[in-house]
């Protein structure tokens, strides 16, 4: 099966998630030396594996929304490749 070209969903989603986690090492980083109490690291720690989760949900549903879109645009390449067949390669039918 071929890869198909991702939806800007797929993008939006992938930036965001990247976004969020050098924004949590920028802050990280800016604290100087790292050390943070365990139940702010426990907290961050908590916070960022939801969003995982909610982002692999998130991308799941993408992909069960974009399987019929995908089908439905190959049913129609192939009527329409038969239409143009049978009707002499005019790209569209002309109305009178």
């Amino acid at each position: 099966m071929a890869m198909s070209k991702p939806s800007w969903m797929t993008v939006t989603t992938r930036y965001t998630a990247r976004s969020s986690q050098a924004l949590a090492l920028s802050v990280g980083l800016a604290f100087g030396s790292g050390c943070v109490s365990q139940s702010a690291f426990e907290e961050a720690q908590s916070a960022a594996e939801v969003e995982r989760e909610a982002h692999q949900r998130a991308e799941a549903r993408l992909q069960e929304v974009e399987r019929p879109s995908a089908s439905f645009r190959m049913t129609f390449s192939v009527a329409r490749r038969r239409w143009r067949t049978r009707n002499g390669d005019s790209p569209r039918p002309t109305c009178i």
